[in-house]
């Protein structure tokens, strides 16, 4: 499943949003679980829009960084079970298929 969280799906009132503002708790990251469509690995894409990183992680292994500078387009494809997308940077090209099934 293509999981999303931030704090509007966990603080529902404005006042709860508000302190959570003030209280300098903001960190603005989000998490996603996908398969890469090449190996069929469930990887974890985290997007930090503190550092402007793209992490791609896979278990234990090395975390691939890239930076959004580097990012050249991003394309999304939805078919009647899948949505697939691909992260094109200046020097490479990945795609990734979403857990979600439509």
């Amino acid at each position: 499943m293509l999981n999303k969280i931030n704090a509007y799906k966990i603080l529902i009132k404005d006042t709860e949003r508000t302190n959570y503002f003030n209280d300098g708790n903001f960190f603005p990251f989000f998490m996603f679980t996908v398969f890469d469509a090449n190996s069929g690995e469930q990887r974890l894409l985290e997007l930090n829009f503190v550092e402007d990183v793209l992490h791609d992680r896979f278990k234990d292994h090395c975390c691939r960084s890239y930076h959004f500078s580097m990012l050249k387009r991003v394309n999304k494809v939805v078919d009647q079970t899948n949505c697939i997308f691909n992260i094109e940077f200046n020097t490479e090209k990945h795609t990734y298929r979403t857990v979600v099934s439509t």
